[in-house]
């Protein structure tokens, strides 16, 4: 049964090891949150990009929004959230994070935002994971819109 192609992945206590992070309801039914290396440290807290991403989504006007940790002296890493905006929209720093408070974790509030007209992208059309590790200040000046 071991040598089975649909066992693939699957440990010995029936386990499919993705490398997914997961939340599992009362129900016993499966969310996934983030991924194990896409994991932001802050402080001893881990964040979840994806969490923080998903709920950039629900603001009216971000188009789109990505999350990466960026390396930080006191608290190891700290949350950086390049935003696209919406065409004919502003917004600023603080609206976001105005926008944040109250609604999710305080330590989950990104420090930094970054207004971008498009993210690095693979040849496959996904945006570049590579790039997205990239500390905040070598980010490509091509793709900034505003940096605060």
């Amino acid at each position: 049964m071991s040598g089975h192609p649909s066992n693939v992945g699957l440990r010995q206590c029936h386990v499919l090891s993705t490398r997914d992070v997961a939340t599992m309801d009362e129900y016993g039914y499966c969310r996934i949150v983030g991924r194990c290396k896409d994991m932001i440290i802050r402080g001893g807290e881990n964040i979840y990009p994806a969490e923080i991403e998903q709920f950039l989504h629900t603001h009216p006007k971000i188009m789109e929004a990505q999350v990466i940790g960026v390396k930080d002296e006191r608290m190891g890493e700290e949350i950086c959230a390049a935003i696209r905006v919406n065409a004919n929209e502003n917004l600023t720093p603080e609206e976001i994070k105005q926008y944040c408070k109250g609604q999710i974790s305080h330590f989950k509030i990104p420090r930094y935002i970054v207004f971008v007209n498009g993210y690095p992208l693979t040849v496959s059309g996904k945006v570049s994971g590579y790039n997205k590790r990239c500390p905040a200040p070598k980010l490509n000046p091509h793709h900034l819109r505003s940096l605060n």
